[in-house]
């Protein structure tokens, strides 16, 4: 008993450390932030350094850990080296994102330290999304996830558009949950099997029963179950909700929005077709398909009508999906790896987009604000040349320019999509990836080309210290990565190799 508790323990300790670090941030703030004899501090700057002490200490557990493959929690979870890699990831990411939004948050004054507990609590159910290993723990650690993301959607009070977006997001969202909930339900009062191991077997034996209405609910549930978890990523035609939440909540979090779910949300879409349903594979490969030729479509020629990035960057996103499905489809080891692949160099580019656009403001006498739309970058490059030069790299990287990093990962899901006879798909997202080149070269034009004749004079608030030692860190990868591809291949082949272990 008590060794079975211990490593209990042990696959969660991570988890647990990041849990007793909000009721000490909680402690704090009540006994700081509210107290007459202390000042009423605001205490912001404080709690973001004991924050980022935090994410660093849980990375440094997270390291000296050992990997060991066991099932923990009466089987509700896994631990393996894939779950592991994956929290150093995730751990990674939040840190970038803490160090280029800190400065937009200070500026908007978002002074509530709930702020912060509510970021580690979503740290915690991330984790705990990526070692889910039975319905009952992934249904209540997404809807975890979903009720965090809610209040971070309308966290800004004091804005309309932060309180009309999460009321959009919970509306949605569920809706989404309740497609979830109806999946599992029906798989479960079909096959009498809540573990993915256990329904993993039955599935592979699926073909000795002789029952086609057994047969057709299994499938029925897992559709209603992707359908869920491609809403969760926004994939066309269920992304809907991500263009008015994305806009209307406030930076910080629509950057926590694009870069954190995409992770875990992957993991468990490729655990549940490539493990568990996969003798559906000739069934649901056409609901993918589909959902393939809608993002691309719809990503780039939607692009075409946004005027403001935050619009923008979901139709973007929405595009670059159809390459995380397109590799998803080619159902092999290699399509595995070039989907890591795919997804990291993805997130480098993501975090320097937000970090560009979280972090540029404009000062006009004697107020400063944010920049909304992309008129408002005409003349960057003669205002700051260097930023100009970066954003420019961005794009370039994002459109899948040569030689920049966005480019080969692109190319590798084309290939091996190529390699399995997905010609038809691969000419339909060429196609799509032509024509984004024009609103990406829009920017460009917007940049370098444009002049700008404003009522008032504009000077650019230059970044902060971290925030620009994140962007230059990100560029230089996009941009040197061409180089060595070994340690990013190394990385995407411990991914790969580990997730089917």
């Amino acid at each position: 008993m008590v060794f079975n508790l211990t490593l209990n323990l042990y696959s969660i300790i991570v988890e647990i450390f990041f849990v007793f670090s909000c009721l000490i941030i909680l402690l704090f703030g009540v006994i700081f932030s509210y107290e007459p004899k202390f000042g009423y501090l605001i205490i912001n700057k404080i709690i973001y350094k004991l924050f980022l002490q935090i994410l660093i200490l849980g990375l440094i557990l997270i390291l000296i850990q050992n990997p060991i493959y066991m099932l923990s929690w009466n089987s509700f979870f896994i631990s393996n080296s894939f779950t592991c890699y994956s929290k150093i990831l995730v751990l990674i990411i939040s840190i970038l994102w803490l160090l280029f939004s800190i400065n937009y948050i200070l500026k908007e004054k978002l002074i509530n330290y709930e702020y912060w507990v509510l970021i580690l609590l979503i740290i915690v159910a991330l984790f705990l999304i990526i070692q889910v290993n039975d319905l009952l723990s992934t249904y209540l650690t997404i809807e975890f996830q979903s009720l965090i993301f809610y209040i971070l959607a309308s966290f800004n009070r004091s804005s309309e558009f932060s309180t009309e977006s999460g009321l959009k997001y919970f509306i949605l969202g569920a809706f989404s949950s309740g497609l979830l909930l109806f999946g599992f339900s029906l798989l479960y009062s079909v096959t009498g099997l809540t573990n993915f191991n256990d329904l993993s077997l039955f599935i592979i034996q699926i073909n000795l029963i002789s029952d086609d209405l057994v047969y057709n609910m299994i499938f029925l549930s897992f559709c209603f179950i992707l359908i869920s978890f491609l809403f969760k990523l926004s994939v066309a035609p269920f992304h809907m909700w991500a263009p008015d939440v994305y806009e209307g909540a406030p930076s910080s979090v629509t950057a926590l929005f694009g870069l954190m779910p995409k992770l875990p949300i992957i993991g468990l879409i490729l655990k549940l077709n490539l493990i568990i349903f996969y003798n559906f594979f000739n069934l649901w490969l056409y609901l993918i398909i589909f959902c393939i030729v809608c993002s691309s479509l719809i990503g780039s020629f939607s692009a075409f009508a946004q005027i403001k990035w935050k619009r923008f960057i979901v139709f973007s996103s929405i595009s670059h999906l159809s390459f995380f499905l397109l590799a998803l489809i080619c159902n092999n080891f290699e399509s595995v790896t070039s989907l890591f692949f795919y997804l990291i160099v993805y997130l480098i580019m993501s975090i320097s987009f937000f970090n560009f656009f979280t972090n540029l403001f404009f000062y006009k006498f004697p107020f400063y604000f944010q920049i909304r739309f992309f008129e408002q970058l005409k003349s960057l490059m003669m205002l700051n040349p260097l930023l100009g030069m970066f954003l420019g790299i961005i794009i370039f990287s994002m459109a899948g320019i040569p030689p920049l990093a966005g480019f080969f990962a692109k190319f590798f899901v084309l290939l091996n999509a190529v390699k399995n006879s997905f010609f038809i798909l691969v000419f339909i997202i060429l196609l799509s990836n032509g024509i984004s080149c024009f609103y990406y070269i829009r920017l460009v034009k917007a940049i370098y080309f444009s002049t700008n004749e404003p009522k008032y004079f504009l000077v650019i608030m230059p970044f902060e210290k971290q925030s620009s030692f994140v962007l230059c860190f990100c560029i230089f990868l996009l941009v040197f990565l061409i180089f060595d591809f070994n340690f990013i291949f190394l990385c995407t082949n411990l991914l790969a190799l580990n997730f089917f272990y």
